[in-house]
């Protein structure tokens, strides 16, 4: 959480990419500022009183503030696989439009947010107990502004997610293409990806290529197949191309991970 400030003659301009795949929620206090995200986005306008909030993934961001004002806002930001955990312990959701679409989404100001933000302002974070505070009310304050109840629709959707994960983990060694995931989930591809990133953190592929690693780990770990054996059983077309792929993520060949696993040979 940030508590942004500015007040200057000339108008300001900065530039930062976001780390991660995060939500990002900006309460506007006082003066306005516009953002532009990423180099093929359309600016957004933010003004004093009201609330904006959009997912992104390492998405480059420019902001532009007019001078001769006092710009003040409070940014609280939240990784996308924490916040679908908060929305699940609070029985609350995203809505579909933050979801799906890339433009930010407003909310008008309200009492409640005003409180909330004021409570966050005078809070110092002197010490852990503060600073527990103020990560409560940067809660209450985006599920004030943002979350919404959910609808059986939605809860019918994200369990179809859920249950399309344990799938493709229980047969990770086919060959899962996203048309074929979308229709078994009943949703087109754009919106299965979209779904999946808020429940797991990560696109479908993302999650296919992560089980797959994981999987081949459990195997070099234990048992006695060979590198061929394993490349078939975690779905990879050739063994060169599985040996290609553990060593770009682990920086060492299936072969050198199977041996430091067994340890040093006794003589």
């Amino acid at each position: 959480m940030t508590h942004s400030f500015l007040e200057s003659s000339r108008p300001w301009h900065s530039c930062f990419k976001e780390k991660g795949c995060m939500a990002t929620f900006v309460f506007m206090i006082s003066g306005q500022t516009r953002i532009l995200r990423g180099a093929n986005g359309h600016w957004m306008e933010m003004n004093q009183g009201d609330g904006y909030a959009f997912v992104g993934e390492g998405d480059e961001i420019d902001r532009e503030t007019p001078g001769n004002q006092q710009m003040e806002a409070v940014v609280v930001k939240i990784n996308v696989r924490r916040l679908s955990r908060i929305c699940s312990d609070l029985k609350l959701a995203l809505p579909n439009d933050l979801v799906q679409h890339a433009m930010p989404l407003r909310r008008q100001g309200s009492m409640d947010m005003v409180a909330t933000l004021e409570k966050i302002r005078y809070n110092n974070c002197d010490n852990g107990t503060d600073r527990l505070l103020a990560q409560a009310q940067a809660i209450d304050l985006v599920k004030t502004v943002f979350l919404q109840q959910k609808n059986d629709s939605h809860n019918r959707e994200i369990k179809k997610i859920q249950e399309l994960a344990v799938f493709i983990t229980a047969n990770i060694n086919h060959e899962h293409r996203l048309t074929e995931l979308a229709g078994r989930v009943a949703m087109n591809r754009t919106k299965l990806n979209q779904l999946f990133k808020v429940v797991h953190g990560c696109t479908v592929f993302d999650y296919i290529r992560r089980e797959k690693l994981h999987k081949a780990e459990q195997f070099l770990r234990g048992g006695d197949m060979s590198i061929t054996e394993i490349a078939h059983a975690t779905g990879f077309c050739s063994s060169s191309h599985f040996c290609s792929f553990f060593q770009k993520k682990h920086g060492l060949t299936p072969k050198d991970f199977r041996l430091g696993c067994q340890g040093p040979k006794s003589v």
